[in-house]
């Protein structure tokens, strides 16, 4: 049966699996859709949430605190709960402007991009970024646009190339570039 769903406004980012549910950013509102009945739930968040992904227990929204994703000076992410649909945590980007959020790997995987693009690694225990990976250099180097998990690695396609970038999530580094 092909069931529609009315998310209320369109959708941005892809959509997430996990908890019971599926989670898509639909105008400036979180929709969770349970899989097992379709109730659809519109959860407001705080900014204007441009990815979510789903791991570590916890629904995780990449926001933009000050504006519009691509225009953004501060932005966070925000860790809900997933039974009570609460924010329970807050990680600051500041100066930053997260567009894209994966969970796998035991991280939580944050694209920024300011700073021609970097990667930002989150410990879901602590919330707090524990590592940074591109985006030192002004110039040159990887610009990361998307990110997946999964497979012993961290994968991240290249917006300035249009390679896909496999990363090794413990050290961080390239272990593979993949192009045409």
């Amino acid at each position: 049966t092909l069931t529609r769903i009315d998310l209320g406004g369109p959708s941005r980012g892809r959509p997430a699996i996990g908890e019971g549910a599926v989670w898509v950013i639909a105008g400036e509102t979180l929709v969770r859709i349970d899989t097992a009945t379709s109730e659809v739930t519109r959860i407001p968040v705080s900014g204007n949430p441009s990815s979510v992904a789903v791991g570590a227990g916890s629904a995780w929204v990449a926001v933009c605190t000050d504006g519009r994703a691509g225009q953004c000076h501060d932005g966070a992410v925000l860790r809900l709960d997933p039974g009570t649909l609460r924010v329970i945590q807050s990680v600051e980007v500041r100066g930053g402007d997260p567009i894209q959020v994966a969970v796998g790997e035991g991280a939580v995987w944050v694209v920024d991009n300011k700073q021609r693009g970097a990667i930002l690694r989150i410990d879901p225990t602590t919330a707090r970024i524990v590592q940074r990976i591109f985006g030192e250099h002004c110039c040159s180097g990887p610009i990361p646009a998307q990110i997946a998990v999964g497979a012993g690695g961290l994968w991240v396609g290249e917006g300035n190339s249009g390679n896909l970038l496999r990363i090794d999530p413990e050290t961080g580094e390239i272990v593979a570039r993949l192009s045409d």
